[in-house]
Formats: C-alpha cells, sequence, structure tokens
C-alpha cells in the first residue's frame, strides 16, 4: 500500500536457518529492516550470521527517531521509506557501528569487546582481499591497529579444519567471489518487522 515490495515479515518470531534457504531462493540480497528497539537490534544481529552463511548481501535500515518501518511509514510517507532502505547500512559499517554502541572504545578491554563482537561475522567472508580490505574499515572505525584484528580473527580460526567455502560476502554492491550459481531474481527482498499495514 505504500509502494514498498519485496517484503517478508518475520512477525515477531526468530529467523530461522531454513527461512533464510528459502528466502535465498527468490534474492541476491536482503535489506533487514527491524524494530529499532532492544529486541529489535538484537533480532538483527541474530539474523545477520544467518544471511551471511547463507552468501546473501546484507545491509541493515536504521531509521531515525527511533521509529519501527509502519510508524516511520505511516508519519513520513513510503517514499522516505523508500528513500531509508536505498541508503542502508552495508553489513560491516553496522555491525562496527553497533559494536561501539554496545562496548564503546574508552578502554583497551572495551575495544576488545568490540573487535570480538564483529569477528564471528568476518569469519563468514570466504575471500581473503575482501577480508582484508574489511578489517581495514572496521579497525579504523574501531580506532585499533589492523594487525591486532588479524591477529586475534586468526587466533579465534587456529585449528580450524572446515574450510570456508567460497560465497559472496555481505558487503556492498554484493560482490561474489564464486559459490552458487547467480539467482534469477535481481530485485532485493526486504525483511521487516513488522509489516506494513
Amino acid at each position: 500500500q505504500a509502494g514498498v515490495v519485496n517484503v517478508v515479515a518475520s512477525c515477531g518470531t526468530a529467523l530461522t536457518a531454513q527461512q533464510v534457504k528459502m528466502l535465498a531462493r527468490y534474492a541476491n540480497e536482503v535489506i533487514v529492516s527491524y524494530d529499532p528497539d532492544t529486541a529489535g537490534a538484537n533480532a538483527t544481529d541474530r539474523s545477520l550470521m544467518l544471511l551471511l552463511e547463507e552468501g546473501l548481501t546484507v545491509r541493515i535500515v536504521r531509521l531515525p527517531d527511533k521509529l519501527d518501518p509502519d510508524s516511520f511509514v505511516k508519519q513520513r510517507g513510503g517514499e522516505a521509506y523508500q528513500s531509508a532502505v536505498a541508503n542502508a547500512q552495508p553489513i560491516f559499517r553496522y555491525l562496527a557501528n553497533r559494536a561501539l554502541e554496545l562496548h564503546g572504545k574508552a578502554s583497551p578491554e572495551a575495544k576488545l569487546a568490540a573487535v570480538n563482537f564483529v569477528l564471528p561475522y568476518l569469519s563468514k567472508v570466504p575471500n581473503t582481499l575482501i577480508r582484508s580490505e574489511l578489517m581495514a574499515d572496521v579497525a579504523q572505525k574501531l580506532e585499533v591497529n589492523q594487525s591486532i584484528i588479524g591477529d586475534t580473527f586468526m587466533k579465534a580460526t587456529m585449528g580450524r579444519r572446515d574450510a570456508i567455502g567460497p560465497q559472496p560476502y555481505g558487503g556492498p554492491a554484493g560482490q561474489p567471489t564464486g559459490g552458487p550459481a547467480p539467482r534469477t531474481t535481481p530485485a532485493p527482498a526486504l525483511l521487516r518487522l513488522p509489516a506494513v499495514e
């Protein structure tokens, strides 16, 4: 009704791996737009890992004034919401900001906690060059040396024998690095909670 198409609402339930696999059959890119409250932020964090594991390009909508998607559309209209979707944050920019919101960077311990928050998501990026560039971006945002993130990443993955298969990473433009053949539906899917009435 507001002109927003390709929308999937999780209706308050936790997003599951099976649902993500089904979603991946219809779209290469998913734009996540959950409520801005604590529950919505936690739901976003949980969903991102599943979406990355499926090899989807992921961006996140962050609406101003703590408005949920439904309230935002009702107050500001569909065009404003579509603009917010068009300017959705790439996943690792979102994660760096989220890490700072949760842990800050006022102390070495806080920076370490922020790094450890982002690392599990970085581990889902199979291409070494792309992962290195993302580490540099995250390091700059968190104000830590990139080598610290690299060393922490290597220690966290030391001893792992299960290689991560090639797949697209969840950054801007969805640069493919191998993996499944491109899906036939180019339009992004919008994962939202709640659905616009």
